[in-house]
This record gives structure tokens, C-alpha cells and sequence, in this order.
């Protein structure tokens, strides 16, 4: 399984003689193109545990996407490959009614030369595409203006921000410090089996591309521009208009098990 992960390597053209936050950033890229946040899985309770292997088939050889306890993985075993210095750490998502799920999102914290980065693949569409140095200057993308301070919350010591109309908003507080990896295995229980999770009620799918981000529902595709500052939504009129979508927007394997997903939900229906 290993030499998948040295052959995804070579393809985005990475090594470890190479310059640390360029290959982050390559890898943070890579993983937002062709990887897709996803929860088909979910939707479908799917609970096999998260393992190198698992990860490296759903990934590198399906060519399926994933959420966060799926995507960061990734990442980290990329970045372990190349000799960075990186951990698996967790944070608490704030939306605007208050605190989400204790604990449910999983990061990367890098450390370079005593410098805290944080490269985050696995949050929707709204990513930085780059690795985010702890207080230090802020980082544009796609999906907004990114940064990321230490500061000491109830859910951790630091926290990710994105730039609001007037102010910075709070996006999630996190712990800078090393998880386990069986915690992944606890998220992806919570994820797929709580009745607070925002991620099994219904399919979700999105990108963060270079100038544009995509976010598809079981309702509608809605796509946000970075260069025209527009947003369009497509509201669909049928399950095919959906799955023609997915098939859009996404990998075979991705839109294969959305159909399966579509055709079970016909099924219980």
C-alpha cells in the first residue's frame, strides 16, 4: 500500500529534497483537486475503521473523497513520508448558534524549525489550499482569507478564522497538540450515528478549486466564484439532475456510490 502513497507523491511532483511548505502546499492542493469532501459513506453507515490501508484504497485507488477524519489522514501520512514534522490534532467547528460537536474535527499541525503551521484539507470547500502559520499573516483562497491564531477557548489554544464583511469570525478552536489515531475511529462513529451530526442527514459533496468552490446537496449545486464575487445555485427537479451533477463535479467511484446511495433511499422510500 505504500508505494500507492510514493506513486501519488510522484505525480504531484513532491520529495522530500524539496522545499517543506512548497510540498505542503502541493499536497494541500492535490488533495483539495482531486479528493472531494464527501459523505457517502456516512449516509450510506458505512463503519469501517480508519485505517493506513483503508485510507490509501478509498483515496488513492478508488479515487473516492472523504470528510476530515478521512482527508487530514491523508495529508498527515503524506507529510510523514516527506519527513515534515506533522501531527493529527483535533478542534471543535463554531457555527453561529454556538459549539458543534465536541472534538469532531481533525487537523494537521506541522512544525517547521519551531514554527506552528496548520494544513487543513478537510474542512468543506472552505480551505486555504495552503498551510497556515500560527499567528502570522493571513492566506487567500478560493473559498475566502484565512488565518490562524493562538488563543485560548474552552475547545483548545488556538483557532482558524476566515474574514468576515467587517470582522474576523471564528471557524473552529482546536488543541495544537498530538491526537491519537484511534480517535478517528470515535469521529466517524459520531459522525455517522448521532443525531447532532450535520453530516448524516443527507448527501453532501463539495470542492475548493483554485477560483471557484462547489457545494452540491440532495437539493441544489450552488457555485461561488472567486474572481466574478458571484454565487449560483441550481436547484435540481429530480434525482437524475443530482446524480448528473455528482458525475460532473466528482470522480466515477464518487457518483457509482451516490447512485447506490439514491437507489437505497428509493428502496426505504
Amino acid at each position: 500500500m505504500s508505494d500507492r502513497l510514493n506513486t501519488f507523491l510522484s505525480e504531484i511532483g513532491v520529495s522530500a529534497k524539496e522545499d517543506k511548505l512548497e510540498s505542503i502546499t502541493k499536497v494541500l492542493e492535490a488533495t483539495a483537486d482531486r479528493f472531494p469532501f464527501e459523505n457517502v459513506d456516512v449516509v450510506m453507515r458505512d463503519k469501517e475503521k480508519v485505517t493506513e490501508d483503508f485510507l490509501i484504497k478509498k483515496h488513492l485507488i478508488q479515487n473516492r473523497g472523504g470528510l476530515c477524519y478521512e482527508l487530514n489522514p491523508l495529508v498527515y501520512l503524506c507529510l510523514k513520508k516527506l519527513g515534515i514534522d506533522v501531527h493529527l490534532a483535533l478542534g471543535t467547528v463554531y457555527h453561529e448558534d454556538g459549539w458543534a460537536t465536541d472534538k469532531t474535527h481533525v487537523l494537521n499541525v506541522v512544525d517547521i524549525e519551531g514554527e506552528l503551521y496548520v494544513a487543513d484539507a478537510g474542512f468543506g470547500n472552505n480551505l486555504s489550499r495552503k498551510p497556515l502559520v500560527v499567528d502570522g499573516p493571513p492566506e487567500e483562497s478560493s473559498a475566502g482569507i484565512f488565518r490562524v491564531r493562538l488563543k485560548n477557548t474552552e475547545k483548545g489554544n488556538a483557532v482558524l478564522e476566515t474574514k468576515g464583511t467587517t470582522d474576523w469570525q471564528l471557524r473552529y478552536a482546536f488543541s495544537t497538540e498530538p491526537a491519537d489515531w484511534s480517535e478517528l475511529d470515535r469521529i466517524k462513529f459520531i459522525i455517522t450515528d448521532d443525531d447532532r451530526s450535520a453530516f448524516n442527514k443527507q448527501l453532501l459533496l463539495s470542492k475548493c478549486l483554485p477560483e471557484k468552490t462547489i457545494s452540491i446537496n440532495e437539493q441544489r449545486l450552488r457555485i461561488r466564484h472567486l474572481l466574478q464575487k458571484d454565487e449560483t445555485d441550481t436547484v435540481f427537479q429530480s434525482e437524475e439532475d443530482l446524480l448528473y451533477t455528482v458525475r460532473q463535479h466528482a470522480n466515477p467511484a464518487i457518483a457509482e456510490e451516490t447512485k447506490k446511495y439514491l437507489k437505497r433511499q428509493t428502496y426505504f422510500n
